[in-house]
C-alpha cells in the first residue's frame, strides 16, 4: 500500500461459466492493473494451443489484460503474452528437434 495501491497475487475467480487466474494492482485513484488467464476451448482454445504450440492434450490459456479504472474499465486479450508464448514455443519445438 506504500505506492497509493492495492497489489493482488494468487487471484481465483471460479464460476460456473468463467474462471480467471492472475495478479494486479487496483490504484487507490480507481486505476486497475491486472494480467489474468482464462481457460479457453473449442475454436479459440484449438487456436490459442496453436499459437503457443501446446503439447497434445494440456489445456489452452487465454492472457487477458484488465485494464482501465473502476468507472471504464477495459479488457482485452493480452497480445503480447501470446506471442511471447508462441516465440517460446517455437524456440521450444526447434530445440526438441535438434536434439533428436
Amino acid at each position: 500500500m506504500g505506492q497509493r495501491k492495492l497489489e493482488l497475487s494468487g487471484i481465483v475467480l471460479d464460476g460456473p461459466v468463467l474462471s480467471l487466474t492472475g495478479d494486479g494492482t487496483v490504484g487507490f485513484d480507481g486505476s486497475l492493473d491486472f494480467r489474468l488467464e482464462t481457460p479457453v476451448a473449442g475454436t479459440i482454445g484449438t487456436l490459442v494451443g496453436r499459437l503457443t504450440r501446446l503439447s497434445p492434450g494440456s489445456r489452452a490459456k487465454l492472457p487477458v489484460l484488465f485494464t482501465g479504472t473502476l468507472n471504464s474499465p477495459r479488457v482485452r486479450p493480452d497480445t503480447r503474452a501470446l506471442a511471447s508464448r508462441g516465440v517460446r514455443g517455437l524456440a521450444d519445438s526447434f530445440l526438441k528437434r535438434r536434439s533428436k
